[in-house]
């Protein structure tokens, strides 16, 4: 039975701001996606990839420099033997102003335009689908009208959101649309995270996620999708590909006093991690003393030279017997008792503004100085 080998890659986002960062740790970040591309074109090579498919957002906006343009098409062009097909999404649509334009591709590449259309490729016994953005919304499915034939290995690019039939802005996927297809395998963009590869019907597909995370909200190891397909048989792995990951933790300082007994715990509990290479948000829970106040600033700085980047956020609460002292006949008993009334009566989204000013105010009245600005 005839085989291909496949890497299924998405959402790379070249030229990524990273606002999260300064500027000097902003630009390595963008050059590090460029690692990790060479990375993904060197495994293409090794393992002898046959097809590559990039399903959108390979770039993120219309603020690309023209040296990430001459980088992306150097190092297609090195593939060996890996037919390339890109599936413009919402970042990058293919328009008149495209950055697609731009790049005179190599021979091995080709970036769909418009509609879905097929591209077949008769000594590989095989058939690429893919349709582009040509707007950063699309509202209909771009999934529709393929008519397979079942001699051939049948593929699709596209980036999209998967969709229960609801209305979504993002080349709205349903699983019927995926079933009705027939093809063997979805390389679908989009969604950052790989959650495995799935089937309906007679088709498997699979987000591969991105291949390196770019903010808190890309937690995780990142990669590719790499392996065999054949005709009715989808056999894919997944391969890390990142240099850094995003770790977001919550670390409990309950009942410690000062920064020192604080970084102290904070070093302990991430013993097991890379520190000095992976991105790190850490979340501060607990009940802390009302007179000390943490300032997020201070502590990052006294934790820098042990991560490569941390952020802190403090959620902790006031330590303080708060049904006691609500019964007193003191201002912080007129205070809290007046503020819990609000937040008895208000919206989730109000209640968590409430429950700050509260340890705000508790925190002024136990005679600590508090800065408004770093709320």
């Amino acid at each position: 039975m005839r085989k291909i080998k496949i890497l299924h890659c998405a959402d790379i986002h070249f030229d990524t701001p990273f606002k999260e960062f300064k500027n000097t740790l902003a630009n390595k970040s963008k050059e590090e996606l460029k690692e990790v591309f060479n990375k993904i074109i060197d495994l293409c090579n090794d393992e002898k990839v046959e097809i590559m498919l990039l399903a959108g957002d390979i770039f993120d906006n219309y603020t690309l420099s023209r040296n990430t343009l001459v980088f992306i098409r150097e190092s297609l062009d090195r593939l060996d033997k890996t037919r390339v097909f890109i599936s413009p999404g919402n970042h990058d649509p293919y328009n008149f102003k495209s950055f697609y334009k731009l790049v005179d591709w190599p021979k091995n590449v080709h970036v769909f335009k418009g509609d879905l259309e097929k591209v077949l490729i008769p000594e590989l016994g095989t058939c690429v689908y893919g349709a582009a953005f040509n707007d950063n919304y699309v509202n209909k499915s771009m999934l529709k009208g393929i008519d397979v034939d079942n001699n051939l290995i049948n593929l699709v690019v596209i980036h999209g959101e998967l969709s229960n039939g609801s209305i979504n802005e993002y080349n709205p996927i349903t699983v019927k649309d995926i079933e009705e297809s027939r093809v063997d395998y979805v390389a679908l963009g989009h969604r950052h995270k790989f959650n495995g590869v799935e089937k309906y019907g007679l088709t498997s597909y699979a987000y591969s996620g991105c291949p390196q995370g770019r903010g808190f909200d890309e937690i995780g190891e990142k990669g590719v999708l790499i392996g065999e397909i054949s005709k009715g048989y989808v056999n894919l792995e997944f391969k890390k590909t990142c240099k850094r990951q995003y770790i977001e933790k919550d670390i409990s300082i309950d009942g410690l006093f000062g920064y020192r007994e604080v970084k102290k715990k904070i070093l302990s509990e991430l013993k097991e991690f890379n520190l000095k290479t992976d991105i790190f948000k850490l979340n501060l829970i607990g009940e802390v003393d009302a007179n000390f106040k943490i300032d997020e600033n201070i502590l990052s700085e006294k934790l820098s030279d042990k991560f490569y980047f941390v952020k802190i956020r403090d959620k902790t609460d006031i330590a303080v017997d708060i049904d006691n002292i609500e019964n007193e006949h003191s201002i912080k008993g007129l205070f809290i008792r007046n503020l819990k009334e609000s937040i008895d009566n208000s919206s989730e989204e109000e209640k968590e503004i409430l429950e700050l000013a509260l340890k705000l105010g508790l925190q002024s009245l136990s005679a600590e100085e508090v800065n408004l600005d770093d709320y």
